[in-house]
This record gives structure tokens, sequence and C-alpha cells, in this order.
């Protein structure tokens, strides 16, 4: 993309496990900035405006700061705050969630740890994909609930401790992100291999793939940015560019969500907005605010579904 802007990294840290003394270094990449970097970087955004979105609509019984993944027949899959061991479905036609597995019942009662939903994603089968990190494991689940697979529970001999999104890419690869050590794992669904896809740290929030362009999308709210991975090829460790770039204004990307047309969403939780940019033009589109927090994000037949601080809000776009 011509005309973009090279930026540096201004953080360093050391490397988990087996980075034990690399420190972050520069790496170069295209940069949407904040409206008020505009012209600094000399990009223009077309038709920039704030929507105060007044077709907002809570799901009752869907818990926002808790995992929920949109699935098939109006479904959401989603956890309680009061049960995090429990998946249950909310059916959006009659307004109700009914309860769907309780991974305590799957595990053994020596298990020092509880399970614990940390993330859902659902597969073109409608299988339900789960980061649990309570005990620290990548779970498959049948759509029906009758059959749970352990996809993969450690790497290189180390036990996941601390893994918290998953995200579906292609051909059989599944992404984890774990903000506290600084790494995103790569696991092969079929033959649960698991690697590590970034080359340095990146304490990673919320991952998006992007199919049309075979890329990763990584938000790192405590460096007020996004970055990209290319998938293209299969070589592993790889470096990300940056993407969305905040710094040095202290704003928070949490969320992230790919229309039909490819424009990227992007929630700001506690400013309480998502903000739509054009990847392809690098321009930043449209400001929707929201009345409470904005965490996770997903599309359902021209609505957004928008974790909040209490529940899932329904905005009609």
């Amino acid at each position: 993309m011509n005309g973009l802007l090279f930026v540096k990294l201004k953080r360093t840290g050391r490397w988990f496990l087996f980075w034990s003394s690399a420190t972050l270094s520069t790496f170069s990449g295209c940069v949407v900035r904040s409206a008020d970097h505009y012209h600094e970087t000399g990009l223009v955004p077309s038709e920039v405006g704030t929507v105060h979105n007044e077709r907002q609509t809570s799901l009752a019984g869907v818990s926002g700061v808790h995992p929920f993944a949109l699935g098939g027949k109006n479904k959401i899959y989603h956890s309680l705050p009061g049960g995090r061991d429990k998946i249950l479905w909310y059916d959006l036609d009659a307004q109700k969630s009914k309860g769907f597995l309780n991974l305590s019942e799957w595990f053994s009662d020596t298990q020092t740890k509880a399970p614990r939903v940390a993330s859902i994603k659902i597969d073109e089968l409608e299988r339900i994909v789960v980061a649990e990190n309570g005990t620290g494991k990548l779970l498959r689940i049948s759509p029906d609930a009758k059959k749970l697979e352990v996809l993969a529970d450690s790497y290189d001999g180390y036990r996941f401790s601390s893994i918290a999104k998953v995200e579906l890419g292609a051909e059989g690869d599944c992404f984890l992100s774990s903000p506290a050590t600084g790494v995103i794992y790569n696991v092969n669904l079929d033959s649960g291999h698991v690697s590590i896809l970034n080359d340095r740290q990146i304490f990673a929030e919320n991952l998006l793939f992007q199919s049309s362009q075979k890329r990763l999308l990584v938000s790192e709210p405590t460096a007020s940015r996004v970055l990209s991975f290319d998938l293209a090829d299969s070589s592993l460790p790889k470096t990300a560019d940056t993407l969305v770039d905040f710094s040095p204004a202290e704003i928070r990307p949490h969320g992230m969500a790919l229309d039909e047309q490819d424009l990227l969403y992007l929630s700001l939780g506690s400013l309480g907005e998502i903000r739509i940019y054009d990847l392809r033009t690098a321009a930043e589109l449209k400001t929707i605010k929201v009345n409470h927090f904005a965490g996770d994000i997903s599309f359902q037949e021209g609505s957004l579904l928008v974790g909040g601080a209490k529940s899932v809000s329904k905005i009609k776009l």
C-alpha cells in the first residue's frame, strides 16, 4: 500500500520459556491511524462520522463479559458468570437460553482445577471449539453435545497455562492466544500439532481470521494497536505487521469483526465506540457509539452483536 507509514515498536520484553533473552525489535507494515493522526500520515478518511445508534437492544440472559459465539439456526453459544464450566445456547427467535453442556461432567473429580470456558468458536460443521483455561485444553464438542475431544493441551512438554481466545483459520488450522506469556499458538486440528505463530512477544486479546487475504488479525490493547500476520505461506514463526496504531493515545482495541465487504469493525472498550475501517484504502469510515463497554463483537444477518459489561447488545446496521 503506497504512502503508508512505517513504524517501530516501543516495547521490549523477555520471551517466555523458549525465548529467554530476545527483545522486541523493529518491524514495518501498513498503518491505519485514528482520526487525530490523519494529517501526520497523509491518510484521508472518507465519510467519517459518528452514529449514536438508536437500534441497540439487549439480549437478556447473555452476559457480555463472558464468551459467546454465533452458531447456525439463529443460536448464540455462551457461558454465564456463575457457571464458567457450563455452555448454554441462546435462541434468538425464542429469546431464551437452554443448557448445552456442563464441562465438569466430562472431567475427572481428581482434577485440581475446575474447567473454565475462556472462548468459543463454531466451525463449518457446527461443532463447538472451546479454549478452556481452567485445566488448559483446546476442546471440540459435537453439535449434539455427545462427543468431546481434547485437541491439544500442551506445547513442547509444557501444559497450556493461560490460553484465552481461540480462532479458526483455513485448512484445519486454529489459533490460540496466551496474553500472559505473549504467545500465539498455531494448532493443526487434524494432526494435533502445536507450534508458535509469532517470532516476538505479543500480548494478544482477540484474534480474527481474514479468509480473503489469508491473514490473522490480532488486537493488542496494552500496546493500543492491531497487528496482522500473513498466512499465505506455511513458514513459522512469523513477524507481524502493524495494521492499526492508536499510539500515543491510550485507546485500547478489543473485539474485531469483518462484514461481507471486508470492512473491519473494531470495538474500543471503555470508550463505548466501534470504529469501521476500509482495509483496502486504509481509511476510517465511521464510528458507532454504544451505551456500554464495547467488548467482543460478531455479525448476525445485518446486525452487530456487541458484548458489554452486563449483556450482549444487538445493533441493527
